[in-house]
């Protein structure tokens, strides 16, 4: 695994603003990062596939273990959570997609230090421009990437014939539309109902027995995209409605409990031996070596921090040690002051490839550079 350094295509904002990615400069620092790229060997992406594919199971095991067992403590789920929870994984509601975060240095074993399992961005350019980037260089090199690929398939499977497929989220935020946007270009590929409307427009209306959400125009939503998260969604003045809703949504309220970081400390306590796994718990009193503390909700790292051992964790005001997961620090590599984090893609549970976004700092935030990669 090497970082190398490339001179960024000549007119590069232009070639990507023509395949709609409009967010490759946020708040004036560049997003998109083409002056360099990582590259790995083949053997390295076997690795990271295979890596991938394992979480996958150990999570789906946990999952069951979760629900079945009702070890719902340490999640602090509501009861109205756990009944959609419950009601959505009887029903076998499907995913689409999801991202784990991995530590890599091309060595040692791929570490997960976190999934996100609800809302994850990053899709677009992992997909799409970052296989532009490679395909404009015409170097003879691959990439680890199959996304779009299996998105179709998945929307092949996932929507029936003839059905509305509504998609939504915040849509004046650029990352958020423009995720949105490219799911919706994927799904019309395969469906001509399509339809992309903000959260405000998603309403109410009376059924036969029930209250049925609905469009702005009054079409029934039977099946909805939504890049929401599920634990700002609960608290909305409709969310009692979701019980009896027959609505499908993408991605089901089970992922919640993959996207809580208290997953962490579940998925330790169950597969310590995995490889791919960094010792987590609910106190930072277990550790002997420095950790990070993590909310059990929190993104785009905010509020990680590193401790050493035997350190007093600060918590944010108004917060309690229960609301935080720790985990054990794992030394991210550097490339030359940077650090990376790789977001190994699943699509219906399924390795399809990879995104890299990385920093000054080894804790990824949202300002964090995407940068390409390629391997040979």
């Amino acid at each position: 695994m090497e970082r190398r350094l490339i001179t960024p295509r000549h007119n590069w904002q232009e070639k990507v603003e023509s395949l709609g990615f409009d967010f490759h400069t946020i708040d004036g620092s560049i997003y998109w990062d083409e002056s360099a790229y990582y590259h790995f060997t083949a053997s390295q992406v076997d690795e990271l596939e295979q890596a991938t594919e394992s979480l996958q199971i150990m999570c789906n095991q946990a999952v069951a273990a979760v629900i079945q067992e009702g070890k719902y403590e340490g999640f602090g789920f509501s009861e109205l959570e756990i009944s959609l929870i419950e009601k959505s994984y009887q029903q076998k509601s499907p995913s689409l997609y999801g991202r784990f975060d991995l530590a890599y240095d091309g060595i040692n074993p791929p570490k997960m230090l976190e999934y996100n399992a609800d809302t994850p961005t990053a899709l677009f350019e992992a997909s799409v421009i970052q296989w532009e980037w490679l395909e404009s260089l015409k170097v003879g090199v691959d990439q680890f990437n199959s996304i779009h690929e299996k998105l179709l398939e998945a929307w092949r499977n996932l929507i029936p014939s003839g059905a509305w497929l509504h998609l939504s989220g915040f849509l004046d935020n650029a990352e958020d539309y423009g995720t949105i946007a490219y799911l919706a270009d994927t799904a019309l590929q395969v469906t001509k109902k399509v339809k992309v409307i903000g959260l405000h427009d998603i309403g109410l209306k009376d059924g036969f027995f029930k209250k049925r959400f609905c469009d702005e125009d009054s079409i029934n939503i039977k099946y909805l995209f939504k890049l929401y998260p599920w634990e700002w969604m609960i608290k909305d003045e409709f969310a009692d409605y979701l019980l009896n809703s027959e609505m499908m949504i993408l991605e089901p309220a089970w992922r919640m409990i993959l996207q809580n970081k208290n997953i962490l400390a579940v998925l330790w306590e169950m597969f310590p031996d995995s490889p791919h796994l960094l010792p987590a718990y609910h106190s930072s009193s277990e550790f002997s070596s420095p950790f990070v503390a993590k909310p059990k909700w929190g993104r785009e790292g905010e509020y990680v921090t590193l401790y050493q051992p035997r350190s007093s964790v600060v918590l944010p005001e108004g917060a309690e040690e229960s609301d935080f997961i720790y985990q054990e620090w794992f030394n991210v590599p550097s490339y030359d002051g940077n650090f990376p984090t790789i977001g190994s893609w699943v699509i219906q549970g399924k390795s399809a490839g990879i995104g890299i976004r990385e920093d000054l700092s080894p804790i990824l935030k949202q300002s964090s550079r995407f940068i390409p990669h390629c391997f040979s």
